[in-house]
C-alpha cells in the first residue's frame, strides 16, 4: 500500500499477489456484477459489486480509481481524489447530525457508504442519524419517530436484519405510515415494495437519487398528512384503501 500526492491528487496504490487481471478486461472490471474468469485456476468467488461500488463512491467524490495488472503477477489498484480541506466527524454506531426538521434514520453496516449516503442528505439539509446495528436501530426505532428511514436488509451486526426492522414498524400504529427505503446489494425489489418499503434502490447506484426520493416522498406527506403503503398480512398481502 503506497499513499502519495501529485499536483493536487491524494492517490493509494494498493497492490495484491493473487492471479492478476486478463488484458481484454479492461474498464469492464467495474461493471457490477462483472467476475474475472479465472476458472482454471480457482473457482468465480464473490458477488461482482465490490469494485463497482468503490467506483461509484469514488466518483461521488469526483475521484477515479483505475488499475494496473500483468495476468499471473497480482494487480495495483489506484484511488484518485482531489484534495480538499474540510472538517470530518467521526463515525460511530449511532451519530446524529442536526441540519432540519426533516429526520432520516440510515441503517447501513457498510461504514463507508453509511457516511456517503449521510453526507448526501447532510447537503440536502436533512438531519441524519446513523446506525451501523440492526438492534440498536430498533432500540432507538421505540424512543423516536424518524421522518423516513433508509434501510439495508443484509445486516451483519447484531441480531436483526433489514426484513426484521420493517415487520417491527409496520407493526407499531406510530411507526407504520414512515416511509421506507430500501439500500441493498440484493435485488428482491418486488419483496421489498410488497412488504411496503417506498423504493427500493439496487447498489451501486447515485447517491443523489436517493436523496430526491427522500425529499418528494417527505413533501407528499407534508401535503397529504400520509403515505399509503402495503399492508403485509399472514396469508398474502392487501393493499388498503385510499
Amino acid at each position: 500500500m503506497n499513499l502519495f500526492e501529485t499536483n493536487g491528487i491524494l492517490r493509494l496504490d494498493i497492490t495484491d499477489e493473487g492471479l492478476g487481471i486478463p488484458e481484454n478486461v479492461g474498464d469492464s472490471i467495474f461493471t457490477k456484477f462483472y467476475r474475472v474468469d479465472n476458472s482454471d485456476r480457482r473457482k468465480i468467488g464473490g458477488t461482482g459489486l465490490g469494485l463497482a461500488i468503490v467506483k461509484e463512491i469514488m466518483n461521488a467524490h469526483e475521484g477515479d480509481v483505475t488499475f494496473t495488472s500483468k495476468y499471473g503477477n497480482g494487480s495495483t489498484f489506484t484511488i484518485s481524489f482531489p484534495i480538499v480541506k474540510r472538517e470530518v466527524t467521526s463515525s460511530t454506531d449511532k451519530v446524529g447530525v442536526q441540519a432540519s426538521n426533516y429526520k432520516v434514520f440510515v441503517i447501513e453496516d457498510d461504514e463507508s457508504l453509511l457516511d456517503l449516503i449521510s453526507q448526501e442528505l447532510l447537503d440536502n439539509r436533512f438531519t441524519v442519524t446513523q446506525f451501523t446495528n440492526g438492534d440498536h436501530a430498533m432500540d432507538a426505532l421505540m424512543e423516536e419517530v424518524p421522518d423516513a428511514v433508509i434501510l439495508d436488509i443484509t445486516l451483519d451486526k447484531g441480531n436483526v436484519d433489514g426484513w426484521d426492522i420493517m415487520r417491527f414498524m409496520k407493526e407499531k400504529k406510530e411507526l407504520k405510515q414512515i416511509p421506507v427505503i430500501i439500500s441493498s446489494a440484493l435485488d428482491e425489489r418486488d419483496k421489498g415494495l410488497a412488504n411496503g418499503a417506498e423504493e427500493y434502490f439496487v447498489k451501486p447506484y447515485k447517491t443523489s437519487q436517493l436523496s430526491k426520493i427522500v425529499m418528494q416522498l417527505l413533501l407528499k406527506i407534508g401535503k397529504e398528512g400520509q403515505v399509503i403503503v402495503p399492508l403485509v398480512e399472514e396469508q398474502g398481502i392487501e393493499k388498503p384503501s385510499e
